[in-house]
């Protein structure tokens, strides 16, 4: 996984910077970007359509052996060390950041002999908690220089699932696989397609007049907390009531609208919408995977409008806040289109608008939004970039 080194200053930073703080060089380095999610039900469903590419903002995390069998954490964002002992990690996590350093170890270290301590150092520049994929970044950077310090026979798939685990089982939010598979796999202007029951995956050529604008609302997320997790149970309600209806249904990539009528009687309101909002995203997702491949932008932005009034009124993951944002920005000349960051709840909204229009745009936003806080936001611009590079280091 050679890739060019996004920063090579960065890089130098937390060499030195690790060995500030466990007396040693780093034997690797890992170098993983954040994500835009497009449109797709890849954080809620696991057969879900996707499309997604990876951002210019990363994690960086770096990594030695320890003499003991202890892992120790460092991390540069929370100012804090973390010393964790070398008996197995409890089956769910304490509920802060360290969380999803520790479930990625506890799941790799049982497939390295003999165990071996680490110290790991983890920096960057990609702000976490406003839905831009910072905990996969976070834990693809940590299982990839794990495999490279242990030595572990695992491709970036195999990473990806371990990753995907630790998260809904240790950390316990019950994300898709989306996230960890882009982070890994994105290429420099392209869009990832990806079909999450099968893993089967389609780069696709996104070209260089236009730019994605991120706002961050302000409103911080916390994905383990209710919201989020109450989606997936109500999810998991109507693909129950599917399944004993339709014997030999197994997700809901094979409800159609005609089942979704059909079941109107039957299922919870509430179900019934959730229900609609991923089986309608899905049919999103085809439809603005041919509009990419057809250069057609202004059908793409018109999919992600869609999707952003379906999530806002089916899904409710939207709040007041991100609305605002999108309607700012719906005003701005060369918008093609506009949506939430991940899951919703707070966090960032996305605006796909001509890269010549950009400038234009983050000056209204600034302009007439405010955060909760009554500051203005960030504002950061994006195209397409390459997936998480793995520097193995000499002394």
């Amino acid at each position: 996984m050679k890739k060019p080194n996004p920063n090579p200053k960065r890089s130098r930073k937390i060499r030195a910077l690790h060995r500030e703080q466990h007396g040693c060089d780093p034997a690797c380095v890992a170098v993983v970007p954040g994500r835009l999610v497009l449109l797709g039900n890849g954080e809620y469903v696991d057969d879900g359509l996707s499309l997604a590419c990876a951002i210019g903002k990363y994690t960086w995390v770096s990594a030695s052996h320890r003499a003991d069998r202890r892992l120790v954490i460092h991390s540069e964002w929370a100012g804090q060390t973390i010393h964790i002992s070398p008996r197995a990690p409890n089956p769910a996590g304490h509920g802060f950041w360290a969380d999803y350093v520790v479930g990625v170890w506890g799941y790799l270290a049982g497939k390295s002999s003999p165990q071996q301590g680490v110290s790991l150092t983890i920096a960057g520049n990609l702000p976490p908690g406003i839905g831009l994929g910072s905990s996969a970044s976070l834990q693809m950077g940590v299982s990839l220089v794990l495999r490279s310090l242990w030595d572990l026979r695992m491709d970036d798939r195999d990473l990806a699932l371990c990753a995907h685990r630790s998260e809904n089982y240790f950390v316990g939010v019950r994300t898709g696989l989306v996230d960890h598979l882009v982070v890994i796999e994105a290429k420099q202007d392209r869009i990832l397609h990806l079909d999450c029951s099968t893993l089967d995956s389609e780069q696709i050529d996104m070209p260089c007049d236009c730019k994605y604008v991120v706002c961050d609302s302000g409103l911080h997320r916390a994905l383990a907390r209710a919201p989020f997790n109450k989606r997936r149970k109500e999810l998991d309600e109507a693909l129950v009531f599917y399944r004993n209806q339709y014997p030999g249904l197994t997700g809901f990539r094979q409800v159609n609208a005609e089942m979704l009528v059909r079941s109107a009687q039957d299922l919870s309101p509430v179900a019934l919408k959730r229900a609609r909002h991923v089986v309608t995203e899905n049919d999103r997702v085809r439809r603005a995977a041919i509009a990419i491949r057809w250069g057609d932008f202004e059908t793409l932005g018109g999919l992600m409008l869609s999707s952003y009034r379906s999530s806002k009124d089916a899904f409710e993951t939207s709040t007041t806040e991100l609305d605002e944002i999108i309607r700012i920005g719906r005003r701005n000349k060369g918008l093609l289109g506009a949506g939430i960051c991940g899951p919703g709840f707070g966090g960032c909204t996305m605006h796909l608008i001509k890269e010549d229009q950009s400038s234009a745009l983050i000056r209204d936003i600034k302009r007439n939004y405010k955060t909760p806080g009554n500051r203005p936001p960030r504002i950061y611009s994006f195209t397409p970039v390459s997936g998480a590079s793995v520097a193995i280091l000499k002394h």
